[in-house]
């Protein structure tokens, strides 16, 4: 299964979710048969609105990505229990950050060197 945005973009793209869950894992689960089409059909409304929302005509960063796409879209259906994941998340960001400047000081990349990578 292979759903689309209204302007023909693949929802799956990323490596948030393996592929296997995407296109089995979830339509398989009993919460997504127990769905109508109406239900799927207001969810993706709700999505498709979060997704408009979204600055797509820039190059958002992984912040601004998780707070104005990710974390809405998770909300959608009540996933309240993700705080405590965004927390460890955020946590690994910094660290990731951190790591990723000091290696690029050792190796004296310049900002515009580290911007082509």
């Amino acid at each position: 299964m292979q759903w689309e945005m209204e302007r023909g973009e693949p929802v799956v793209q990323g490596a948030l979710f393996t592929r296997d869950f995407l296109d089995e894992g979830i339509v398989e689960s009993p919460a997504w048969c127990a769905l109508d089409d109406a239900a799927v059909g207001t969810f993706r409304q709700a999505v498709l609105d979060v997704y408009r929302s979204f600055p797509t005509d820039g190059k958002p960063s992984e912040a601004q990505t998780e707070d104005d796409l990710i974390w809405k879209v998770l909300a959608l259906p009540g996933w309240e229990h993700v705080t405590l994941a965004r927390t460890f998340l955020a946590e690994a960001n910094t660290l990731e950050r951190e790591v990723s400047n000091l290696v690029n000081e050792a190796y004296g990349l310049t900002p515009e060197e580290v911007d082509l990578m």
